[in-house]
């Protein structure tokens, strides 16, 4: 078995329940929020947005600190491991934005249909899927990669050398942020153009990749005290 299937078959009821939570959060208190007042916001993308930062990062940092040793002991090479790792953390971070694009649109074209929205809701149609696809996925990664960056530093530097090695970590995730992030209103920072944007955080986050690629093939796996 592939690494990066073996990854999706751990953590995919970790995956379905976590889905399962934010669907519920939304479909809960949406009705809530709309029964006193029109909605002005997304509160998908604000809940599933976060959540595609924040549940990413964690990802990531799981792969090193849950998954690399087991991997590694088990007979896979670390090269296999960081490639099958790579391939799990981009599939989970396209799928992400894709259900927090379709779940904006869904919640959009609802609170429209019903005249629950205000007049400052960030309605998204179809023609805007591509455009939101395209801000949340290259977050999405960029936070999984940072997880993935931080843990793998703490692992292999230990100590204070892992603090420091943090703050190079930090980078796809700060760049995404800065030019690409999307919040609850639709808005972005809108500092270059849309295509520079992605291409900038793209380009930041496949280097961090890659030095994670490289970082694992000469990484010393620990042995468990006792």
């Amino acid at each position: 078995m592939s690494v990066s299937s073996a990854l999706f078959r751990l953590h995919r009821a970790m995956i379905l329940v976590f889905a399962g939570i934010v669907v519920t959060v939304e479909v809960t208190v949406v009705p809530i929020i709309t029964n006193f007042t029109d909605l002005g916001f997304s509160f998908w993308l604000g809940l599933a947005g976060s959540a595609a930062k924040y549940w990413t990062l964690v990802l990531g940092i799981m792969l090193v600190s849950g998954h690399l040793k087991v991997f590694v002991t088990n007979g896979y090479t670390r090269r296999a491991f960081a490639a099958g790792a790579t391939v799990f953390v981009t599939i989970v971070a396209a799928g992400v934005a894709a259900v927090v694009t379709l779940g904006h649109w869904l919640e959009s074209t609802v609170v429209v249909a019903l005249g629950e929205a205000a007049s400052d809701y960030p309605v998204l149609t179809g023609g805007g899927l591509p455009g939101e696809f395209g801000r949340v996925f290259p977050v999405s990664l960029a936070w999984a990669v940072t997880g993935a960056l931080i843990a793998l530093g703490f692992y292999r530097f230990g100590g204070w050398r892992g603090l420091i090695a943090m703050v190079p970590a930090a980078l796809p995730a700060a760049v995404s942020e800065g030019l690409v992030a999307i919040n609850e209103r639709g808005l972005s920072a809108d500092l270059l153009p849309y295509l520079i944007e992605v291409l900038i955080s793209l380009t930041v986050t496949v280097f961090g990749l890659a030095v994670f690629g490289l970082l694992t093939r000469g990484v010393a796996i620990r042995r468990t005290a006792g």
